[in-house]
């Protein structure tokens, strides 16, 4: 069986990641922009998503994914970002469009020379980008996160499964007598972007998070005004900063005791619907209104069998406009709402060796995260537990 990446742009063959027919077809359909980089390595010019949709509009509905929207984007299996300069670049077009302040900063310039000025700050804004990613690849983050935990694999342990497990938030909770549901969370202990891998030792759980944001200011203020220099547009100040935060927990799977596994799903969906009245009944009562108004002001000239068929005709636009008005409508249907979600929990209560004490794990799984990967995980779970108290 074949494995392949979450975007379906790699498939592993011979321990290698290949290009998929997928990547072929996206590859020349838009004009050879680069696919997503390889599963396990980070590629910081290209991300699976920047902004998840969360409200899709059509012409006949608005569908909202309630729990669409994970806050931050994947740089690699294990490494997630909630703010990244290149996937401004790549998606937005510009990188000071990353920022609200940076982005008013770039767009204020005014003539003379404006499209000039804008040209040179985005070319110093490469110098400054290359730059601090330099200093930060020269530093410790030489090795990027999945490189990190292979070397903290035991000489004989080895991968259980296939994909990281996609968790939106980890929670640790204790027992708590004072507790209504017999739990307290330990504050602190809370992280977002997990992801969760299986070797034959250990449960691992990694939050590697790497933000880079760059900024576009004008500090007029901070620094002198020298001579010639513009007063309104003649100082920018560019800055790219780039962070990486990394938390590693590890559980030995013989002090794992039980796992609880909850998912739902649910969706609304509405449409307002307003009945009229039928627009004959006023034409056929503006008729008949019309025929009875003619009798009195052409009475001179109409004899008795006018008036008399004038009034038959106006009783039985009268009596039209009576049932249409009552028996038929129009009805306009508005534009349908919808709004879906789905909620994932899974628990496991392990003896946690830092604290002394037996803990229980809330794990809130991503939107993403599907049910069959989420239960083949807990059943290699499950029965290396299972081995071990055997």
């Amino acid at each position: 069986m074949s494995v392949k990446s979450d975007d379906g742009f790699w498939e592993l063959s011979d321990g290698k990641w290949i290009p998929t027919d997928k990547q072929k077809s996206v590859i020349a359909n838009s004009g050879g922009i680069k696919p997503p980089s390889i599963p396990g390595k980070i590629n910081t010019d290209q991300h699976t998503k920047f902004v998840p949709k969360v409200t899709q509009v059509t012409n006949n509905e608005v569908s909202t994914n309630l729990t669409g929207n994970e806050g931050y984007i994947q740089l690699g299996s294990l490494t997630t970002t909630k703010t990244h300069t290149a996937a401004a670049k790549a998606y937005l077009g510009n990188p000071f469009y990353q920022g609200f302040n940076s982005r008013i900063q770039f767009n204020r310039i005014q003539d003379p020379g404006a499209e000039k000025l804008r040209k040179k700050l985005l070319r110093i804004h490469d110098l400054v980008e290359n730059t601090a990613r330099s200093k930060f690849i020269s530093g410790d983050m030489s090795h990027n996160a999945e490189q990190i935990i292979q070397k903290m694999y035991y000489p004989n342990e080895k991968l259980q499964h296939d994909m990281p497990l996609k968790i939106r938030r980890v929670e640790v909770f204790a027992p708590s007598e004072n507790s209504p549901t017999g739990f307290k969370m330990l504050s602190g202990d809370e992280h977002h972007g997990v992801r969760g891998l299986l070797t034959t030792e250990r449960m691992l759980l990694i939050d590697s998070t790497e933000d880079a944001v760059t900024e576009l200011t004008n500090p007029k203020k901070e620094y002198q005004k020298q001579f010639l220099q513009r007063k309104s547009y003649g100082i920018y100040e560019i800055s790219h900063k780039i962070m990486h935060d990394f938390w590693y927990k590890s559980i030995p799977l013989e002090d794992i005791s039980g796992t609880e596994f909850h998912f739902s799903h649910y969706s609304n969906s509405s449409k307002v619907v307003r009945r009229f009245h039928h627009y004959l009944s006023l034409i056929m009562l503006f008729l008949s209104l019309g025929v009875f108004l003619m009798i009195p002001i052409f009475e001179e000239d109409l004899t008795d069998d006018d008036i008399g068929t004038l009034l038959i005709c106006g009783f039985i636009l009268l009596v039209i406009s009576g049932l249409i008005y009552y028996f038929a409508s129009l009805f306009k249907q508005t534009i349908t709402i919808s709004d879906f979600g789905k909620k994932r929990n899974l628990k496991i209560g392990y003896f946690d060796r830092l604290h002394k004490k037996h803990l229980v794990l809330n794990l809130t799984l991503e939107d993403s995260q599907t049910i069959e990967d989420t239960v083949d995980w807990i059943k290699v779970l499950d029965n290396e537990f299972e081995t071990n108290n055997d």
